[in-house]
């Protein structure tokens, strides 16, 4: 499978303030998480398992690949 470049969060470049919590929430909710805007370990592994169901290397990194994915 394809790896990614390690990043412990999504990237957001040069966003409004909270926009990381709201890009959070939007993979949240894509991975069926609790949508509270928190990057924890209940979040990296819904998306490790969500990684694994769509072909992806289960690490639990929202990456490029990750997120051309999941649409984001």
């Amino acid at each position: 499978m394809p790896s990614e470049q390690p990043h412990p969060m999504p990237q957001m470049g040069n966003a409004p303030a909270g926009a990381e919590d709201d890009e959070v929430r939007a993979i949240q909710r894509i991975v069926g998480a609790k949508a509270d805007g928190a990057f924890g370990p209940a979040t990296t592994l819904a998306v490790k398992k969500w990684q694994f169901l769509h072909n992806l290397e289960p690490d639990g990194i929202v990456g490029p690949l990750t997120r051309a994915k999941m649409g984001l």
